[in-house]
């Protein structure tokens, strides 16, 4: 049986666009959360060299652009940055292959019709698990509410 979390990530867009626009810069206070999660889900280490990593309405490789463009478009660059969550098995339960397509088919059905997604599988434990990380803004201008 999987075992599913979710939280939230706060911060302040305007410092996200900046460290964004000039990766030199150090991450901006308040904002590193935002950036460790990117970074730690994407990890090629933990993901088959990016393998096991799926976009849902983004690119992978544009996705933390793309989902603070979302935010400016609809001018909720405040309060809630994105959620991270994960989805846990027990160790033999499923193949890394069957790990990640439940993962994303979880996505799918639960935020696909309104927001821009990052599925990720870690292999590098003894239990395969998914993470989630996903805007807290929709694409869809009719669909602003709480994401769950």
């Amino acid at each position: 049986m999987a075992t599913t979390s979710l939280w939230h990530i706060k911060g302040n867009l305007g410092d996200l666009i900046a460290y964004v626009e000039n990766p030199e810069k150090t991450i901006p206070k308040g904002t590193e959360d935002f950036f460790n999660v990117f970074s730690y889900i994407q990890n090629p280490q933990k993901t088959a060299d990016g393998s096991f990593v799926t976009a849902i309405n983004c690119l992978k490789q544009t996705a933390l652009r793309q989902m603070i463009l979302t935010k400016q478009r609809y001018g909720k660059e405040d309060k809630y940055i994105a959620w991270h969550g994960y989805q846990s098995f027990k160790p033999g339960e499923v193949t890394p292959e069957q790990c990640h397509e439940i993962g994303v088919k979880l996505a799918r059905e639960m935020w696909g019709d309104r927001f821009q997604v990052i599925v990720t599988t870690h292999l590098d434990k003894g239990h395969l698990h998914n993470h989630f990380c996903f805007n807290s803004v929709s694409f869809k201008a009719e669909r602003q509410a709480h994401p769950l």
